[in-house]
C-alpha cells in the first residue's frame, strides 16, 4: 500500500522514508570529530564531546541498566535474575558496538514482549533476529522507506500494551494505600517531564518513603514485673538504630523513662546493626540516667552493636545476657531505691 501510494505521488500517510543499506565499516572508535564553524572546521575532542553530552552521559547508562533489568524482570516467569551478568553483557556489547559506530545498547522493552508474544522462549532467539537483521541490512533496505510509520507505531504498541500492569492498582490500593505515590508520582513525572527526569524523581520518592520509615522504627513500651513483683519499663525496638531514627529513640525513651521514674530495659533482640550516631546517642542517654540516677540495662545486645557502643565508652553502661541476672539487678535497684 505505501509503494503504491508512493508511485502515484500521493502519500496520505507519513512513511519511514529512506534507510542507508549495507553493514558498516568496523574501525577504531573515533575520540573526536570535524565540525564546521562558518568558513572554518574546528576539531572537536573527547573532552568537548563529553561536555557537550551534559547529563546525558550518566543518564542514559543508567536508563539502558534500568530498562534490561525490567524486561528481565517481566519475562523471568519465576526464575532468577544474575544482574551482574546482565551488567557484562550489556557492557561487553557496547564496547563491540563502539567499533560500528552503533547507538548505545541496551535491552528494548517493545521488540523483547513482540518476541515473547512470537512464541520465542529462550535466548537462541536474538541469533534468528541477528541474521534477520542482517539480511535485511543487506538486500531489503530500499523496501523499508514505503512501510508506514504508524504500522509500525501499532505493532510496537500491540506488543508493549500487554505489560501495562493497571491491574496492579486495584490490590496495592487494598494492601498499601501509600506504594501508589511512587508509582503514581513516576508515571505522571515521565509524562509531564523528560524521561531521565521522570525516573530520578521517582527514585527521589522512593528515596523519602525508604528514609521516613528508617526515622521512624516502631517502638513497643510496657511497663512489667519481675518474679519478686518489681515494676520497670521494657522498651523494644524492631530494627537497627542508624541515623534517621536515633533522635526519635532517644526522645521516646526519655519521655517514658521521665514519666514513670522506673528502672529501663531496652531489649536489643532485633537491634542487628548501628553506627556511630547510635553511639553518640547511647553515651548520651546514659549520662543522662545516670545523672537522675536511674537504671538503664540493655538486654540481648548483639556482641557487634555492642562494640560499636562501647568504641565511645560511655558512662554506666550495662549489657546483660540472662534474664536471672537481669530480674537481680532490678531487685538490687529496688533496695538501693
Amino acid at each position: 500500500m505505501g509503494y503504491y501510494f508512493f508511485e502515484k505521488g500521493n502519500v496520505p500517510f507519513t512513511l519511514i522514508g529512506y534507510v542507508p543499506g549495507g553493514l558498516p565499516q568496523v574501525q577504531i572508535p573515533p575520540f573526536g570529530y570535524e565540525k564546521k564553524e562558518g568558513n572554518k572546521t574546528v576539531y572537536i575532542g573527547l573532552y568537548e564531546m563529553v561536555s557537550t553530552m551534559g547529563s546525558g552521559i550518566v543518564v542514559v547508562p543508567i536508563l539502558g541498566l534500568l530498562e534490561n533489568i525490567a524486561i528481565c524482570k517481566a519475562f523471568a516467569h519465576g526464575k532468577t535474575i544474575d544482574s551482574t551478568q546482565e551488567f557484562l553483557a550489556i557492557g561487553v556489547c557496547n564496547i563491540a558496538n563502539s567499533f560500528v559506530q552503533s547507538f548505545p545498547a541496551s535491552g528494548s522493552v517493545s521488540r523483547s514482549a513482540v518476541q515473547h508474544f512470537s512464541g520465542s522462549r529462550t535466548p537462541l532467539c536474538g541469533l534468528y533476529t541477528g541474521t534477520i537483521v542482517i539480511l535485511a541490512l543487506i538486500w531489503f533496505t530500499p523496501c523499508f522507506r514505503f512501510i508506514p510509520r504508524a504500522t509500525l507505531a501499532s505493532v510496537l504498541i500491540a506488543a508493549v500494551i500487554f505489560m501495562v500492569e493497571v491491574k496492579v492498582i486495584k490490590p496495592m490500593w487494598r494492601s498499601k494505600k501509600k506504594d501508589l505515590i511512587p508509582g503514581l508520582g513516576t508515571f505522571i513525572a515521565c509524562l509531564a517531564l523528560p524521561l531521565e527526569i521522570g525516573i530520578f524523581l521517582g527514585v527521589g520518592i522512593n528515596l523519602l518513603f525508604i528514609l521516613h520509615q528508617a526515622a521512624r522504627p516502631k517502638i513497643t513500651v510496657e511497663q512489667l514485673k519481675t518474679i519478686k513483683g518489681i515494676d520497670y519499663l521494657m522498651i523494644t525496638p524492631d530494627r537497627c538504630l542508624i541515623f534517621p531514627s536515633v533522635d526519635y529513640v532517644r526522645n521516646l525513651v526519655t519521655k517514658h523513662s521521665c514519666k514513670k521514674k522506673l528502672p529501663v530495659v531496652i531489649d536489643c533482640s532485633h537491634i542487628y546493626c548501628a553506627d556511630y550516631s547510635a553511639a553518640c546517642i547511647i553515651e548520651v542517654l546514659t549520662t543522662d540516667f545516670s545523672s537522675r540516677n536511674q537504671l538503664l540495662i540493655f538486654y540481648n545486645l548483639k556482641p557487634s552493636v555492642n562494640a560499636v557502643f562501647e568504641g565511645l565508652s560511655p558512662k554506666d553502661f550495662v549489657v546483660v545476657y540472662d534474664k536471672e541476672i537481669l530480674q537481680e539487678m532490678l531487685r538490687s535497684e529496688s533496695l538501693v531505691i
